[in-house]
């Protein structure tokens, strides 16, 4: 209903996604997720980065129609996404979101965390949460409930706040707080964007997401996330 009553057919959105060796699934989400965004009245472009991969992922994701940019060997997703957002502010997009390419989030929620953007321009950015009342998160390893009680309330004793996830990689963000954004770590950067616009009294809205964690996967930058902590 928002979409049918309000224009935003100038508005342009850069969906990102940084992908390693996910050649199994990349192509799946970016037509589901242009399938989603297809259906609002926006300009929508995908960007994806591909961190050294040594499968076909840049050539699906190519063929998918995004546009890809490659990094010659893995990188990290700290240094991926300050060139995601390097590149969102170049080409001018008024919102950038983000989304992992493996299928673990579901595109149908992407007006979910767009729409709140789009309706308030003094929000900063839009999260996803895994851990609120209303989010549904299917087959989650016990590991990351107890890593993001102890990030989150890292970030939170730090900002006086009182965020439910600060780990989650499915977020919009404004031109605005892409602009504000100065991040320094190579193993990942979503923690970091809370500090830089928690500091800055930027506004940022938790909404439920739904997430669906594959055993047979493992994490491709999670690493050591309790040194990254430390």
């Amino acid at each position: 209903l928002f979409f049918m009553n309000d224009n935003h057919s100038n508005t342009k959105v850069l969906l990102f996604l940084p992908a390693k060796n996910e050649a199994q699934t990349i192509s799946s989400v970016i037509d589901n997720a242009t399938a989603v965004l297809k259906k609002l009245d926006i300009h929508f472009d995908t960007l994806v980065i591909d961190d050294g991969s040594d499968d076909n992922t840049g050539t699906l994701a190519a063929s998918a129609g995004a546009i890809v940019l490659r990094n010659n060997q893995n990188k990290g997703l700290g240094i991926t996404f300050r060139k995601a957002v390097s590149f969102a502010i170049e080409h001018k997009y008024d919102y950038m979101i983000t989304m992992d390419a493996d299928s673990q989030f579901d595109p149908q929620d992407i007006p979910r965390l767009l729409l709140p953007t789009l309706a308030d321009k003094d929000i900063a950015m839009v999260t996803g949460s895994r851990f609120l009342p209303e989010s549904k998160v299917t087959n989650m390893p016990v590991i990351k409930p107890r890593g993001n009680r102890m990030m989150s309330g890292l970030i939170n004793s730090i900002l006086k706040s009182n965020y439910s996830d600060v780990s989650c990689g499915f977020r919009v963000y404004s031109r605005e707080a892409l602009l504000h954004l100065n991040l320094f770590g190579e193993f990942t950067y979503t923690q970091e964007v809370f500090l830089n616009l928690g500091y800055k009294h930027k506004s940022i809205l938790e909404v439920p997401t739904s997430v669906y964690y594959f055993s047979e996967r493992k994490s491709r930058i999670a690493h050591n996330p309790f040194l990254y902590a430390k």
